[in-house]
This record gives C-alpha cells, structure tokens and sequence, in this order.
C-alpha cells in the first residue's frame, strides 16, 4: 500500500513533543492567565519561580538563630519570607501586563 498518506508509518503524522513554552502556555491557558508576549518574559517569569522554590527549600528547615528568634524565624529566614512575597507580586504583575 505505498502511495497511501495518512497511514501509522506515514512520517509527516508524526508528533512532535511540544515545547517547554508551549507546555508553559498551555498550562496558563488552562488556568486562565495570559500567556506573555515577549520572549523575555518567560525567562523572567522561569527566574521568578526558581527564585520561590529556593527560597522556600531555605525556610523550610530552621537554623539555630531561628530557635531563639521570638517570632521563630531568624533575620536571614525572615528576609526569605519578604522576598518569596516580593517574587510572587512581580510574577503577577508580569501576567497581568502580559493581558494587557
């Protein structure tokens, strides 16, 4: 049966795998966020959510100057805790500018 297209063997119905901004965006599209625009973006976003899960990798074990902190977070573990913040509103402020 050669000459026939469309057939399980026929290469051009092959898949490919996506792509990780395609996986991405597919994924936001799903939640419904706006997908950004700009290339750069993604990579800022990618940095923004590396940035969070190292920061909550440190906070998640505490140091000696935890236990004596009266709040049970010392200085340094309190500071992740601002910046995990921090990176979370800028995530959301880059997909809200990205709708726009």
């Amino acid at each position: 049966m050669s000459g026939i297209h469309g057939t399980v063997n026929d290469p051009s119905r092959v898949m490919s795998r996506p792509s990780d901004a395609d996986v991405q965006a597919r994924g936001r599209a799903a939640a419904g966020l706006a997908a950004p625009r700009e290339p750069g973006r993604f990579q800022h976003l990618q940095a923004l959510e590396d940035a969070i899960k190292y920061r909550r990798a440190r906070i998640a074990g505490q140091c000696g100057d935890c236990g004596a902190a009266p709040d049970g977070r010392c200085v340094d573990h309190g500071r992740d805790v601002d910046l995990i913040g921090e990176y979370e509103r800028t995530a959301r402020r880059l997909l809200l500018e990205a709708g726009s």
